[in-house]
């Protein structure tokens, strides 16, 4: 049998490759395409990706079926945590986490990927974000600097006073924009009551509650 470790090794090649494909489940009489390679390399009795898939599923849970002759991660949790672990292993990689910040689907990938990637890495990411300077580029940039596992002093500070200064800033364009990204992140934190109501986990900043007045 395989080790979690090496569970783990391709699995995360299947979490990747759906991740760019954008799937959230996948053919049964496709997978050996997916995992045969990763299989191969870690498994010297060259199991076959179908057995061992089902071998998966019945002992972690981690793949459940969903249509019939599909199969997907139990969580679509999973799936950006293994994408993210494969790429901060696969550091050529890089440039997907990159070309997606824009993408929705892939925002919790982007997070996860600074929580454990290196200070060089998630440099670039912040570096990107800031350079898109859009409102959802700066929340997601604010959002990974809280997250990230290490980044480069400069770039702490520059996606700091990005807001600080924003919010200070005579600019009625800059001062109003900085004052949507707080007032975003706030939005973005509250925690879901039930399908129509949802409750503020902290008191609202004075820079979003100023959005009301002007």
């Amino acid at each position: 049998p395989l080790s979690a470790e090496q569970n783990v090794s391709v699995l995360k090649n299947l979490a990747y490759l759906m991740s760019t494909l954008k799937l959230l489940d996948f053919a049964e009489d496709k997978s050996a395409g997916y995992i045969r390679e990763p299989l191969a390399l870690i498994d010297r009795d060259s199991i076959e990706p179908k057995p061992y898939l089902d071998k998966v599923r019945r002992a972690s849970g981690m793949l459940i079926p969903r249509l019939e002759g599909h199969y997907g991660f139990a969580h679509k949790t999973f799936q950006e945590y293994l994408t993210a672990l494969y790429i901060k292993d696969n550091p050529d990689q890089h440039v997907v986490i990159e070309r997606n910040l824009q993408d929705g689907w892939w925002r919790e990938t982007v997070l996860m990927y600074v929580g454990m990637t290196t200070a060089t890495y998630t440099s670039k990411v912040l570096d990107a974000l800031l350079a898109l300077d859009s409102i959802e580029s700066l929340v997601l940039a604010l959002d990974c600097e809280d997250v990230a596992q290490e980044v480069k002093p400069e770039t702490r500070i520059l996606v700091q006073t990005m807001l600080r200064d924003g919010v200070e800033d005579h600019d009625p364009r800059i001062h109003r924009r900085a004052r949507e990204v707080v007032l975003r992140r706030h939005l973005n934190q509250m925690t879901p009551i039930d399908e129509n109501t949802q409750r503020a986990t902290r008191l609202v900043p004075q820079a979003a509650y100023q959005l009301f007045l002007d």
